[in-house]
């Protein structure tokens, strides 16, 4: 009902079981154990991006059982497109299938290209909205 006082948060009876007590969760600043190794083929500022993820205090919220498939998807994804990018830069413009000039397939790679979709995706559910929630 509108303009009902609320109880406070130690006389509530928690029925639903959805109530959290009002308690907040404190991030560690150290993991327990040591990150999991960045696949060598990636690109050398991807395992470097990996290494600052994992020693952050957000990678203390992962499981790496459970999140460790969506997080190396992440890091592949993010390391396509960052080869793609370089690739697109080296050459903008291919030769089509009749001989003609044409911009380079990989320009889609900016913007609007398959791997943005799947970091994009990812993104939020590993990042701290993530942390928040739990």
């Amino acid at each position: 009902m509108a303009n009902k006082a609320q109880k406070p948060l130690d006389q509530l009876t928690n029925t639903r079981g959805n109530r959290r007590g009002g308690q907040l969760t404190v991030l560690s600043s150290r993991r327990n154990v040591p990150p999991p190794t960045c696949p060598r083929d990636m690109l050398l500022s991807t395992q470097t991006r990996w290494e600052q993820v994992w020693n952050s205090r957000l990678a203390t919220r992962w499981d790496e059982e459970s999140d460790l498939p969506q997080i190396d998807h992440l890091f592949w994804s993010i390391d396509e497109r960052d080869r793609d990018r370089r690739a697109f830069r080296r050459k903008r413009i291919v030769q089509g299938s009749g001989g003609q000039a044409v911009m380079n397939p990989l320009s889609l790679c900016g913007g609007r290209g398959e791997t943005n979709r799947v970091v994009a995706g990812l993104s939020p559910r590993l990042g701290p909205a993530r942390a928040r929630k739990m």
